[in-house]
């Protein structure tokens, strides 16, 4: 789906005036744009999210929004990798995986609107304006030993980042799934891509921040922050996650995983639950048992202690 070139900047215009209001006409100017452009803009953009309403000559913007500012998020990240905002995108992990040829570790790729956000085994996650955050960050491991148990280790770096906003109680679900109170929060999606010996990991997370009726999942969800959003800071977060992402990665491109995988027994939304796990094979039962050095889930059978690498719980 495509949008007019140029919403975003209306709509940065009309959030960060006064009274979130702006004159068509200095918008014009403004953005060197034809009062045409401005209106069909707007009119699109209304279709999906009515958050702006024209009063004689002048736009005003319903609420006020919590944006990405990609020049704040990267002036705050530490260590190497670019930041990008797109205005709208099917999915940031598909716009980054046709873009790895020049991707260094730590680039980071924004959505304010994902259309066709992908979770494992096809599942659904379709943000609204400025109410989630949806992004993929990349990072360049030597081989694909390096990588095992990777979405383990990316879980317990969102928790931590959501936690230091004083938001505990974070459970990891696994392998990729992010949980607060037995209500899903946010997801995670990694995908590669090789370049010789080289592998391009491309992690998409997906998290809930406000609530929001019109963001569509393949599961019930909560928010991160259930008031107004000026009680929240959706950059500060964007710049916590990117960081915690990158200091993951390192332990695992260094082979630094056992504090991780410890912090991740902690978390295990799953530990001494009955669980079935639909595998290649066939249908596994049993209690969750935690998961061994690789990340892969442990499953108390009754008979054995077995471990499944790649599956998905029923």
């Amino acid at each position: 789906m495509g949008y007019p070139v140029g919403y975003l900047a209306i709509i940065k215009l009309l959030n960060s005036s006064k009274n979130l209001s702006y004159k068509i006409a200095d918008l014009c100017e403004e953005l060197t744009i034809k009062k045409e452009d401005v209106l069909f803009a707007i009119k699109e953009f209304n279709k999906l999210f009515n958050l702006v309403e024209k009063k004689e000559e002048t736009l005003i913007l319903k609420r006020k929004l919590d944006l990405l500012d990609e020049d704040l998020i990267f002036k705050q990240i530490v260590g190497a990798g670019r930041v990008l905002v797109l205005e709208s995108v099917d999915s940031t992990n598909t716009y980054t995986l046709k873009n790895t040829t020049n991707v260094i570790s730590g680039d980071t790729v924004f959505a304010e609107i994902q259309t066709a956000g992908r979770g494992r085994r096809g599942g659904k996650w379709i943000s609204g304006f400025a109410r989630q955050l949806t992004f993929s960050t990349s990072y360049i491991f030597d081989n694909v030993v390096k990588i095992q148990g990777l979405s383990i280790g990316i879980g317990v770096a969102v928790a931590n980042a959501i936690e230091s906003f004083g938001i505990n109680g974070i459970k990891i679900k696994w392998p990729n799934d992010i949980y607060i109170n037995d209500c899903k929060v946010g997801g995670i999606l990694i995908e590669v891509a090789t370049d010789g010996s080289k592998v391009k990991a491309v992690i998409g997370v997906g998290l809930n921040v406000y609530t929001d009726n019109l963001a569509v999942t393949d599961r019930r969800y909560c928010s991160l922050a259930e008031g107004p959003s000026d009680t929240f800071n959706r950059n500060l977060l964007a710049t916590a996650l990117i960081n915690s992402i990158k200091d993951v990665c390192f332990s695992f491109l260094n082979n630094d995983r056992d504090k991780i995988l410890t912090e991740f027994n902690q978390r295990d939304y799953l530990k001494g639950k009955q669980i079935s796990i639909q595998t290649e094979q066939g249908i596994v039962q049993g209690v969750a048992y935690g998961i061994d050095s690789t990340g892969a889930i442990l499953l108390n059978t009754g008979e054995s202690i077995c471990s499944v690498n790649v599956g998905h719980i029923l």
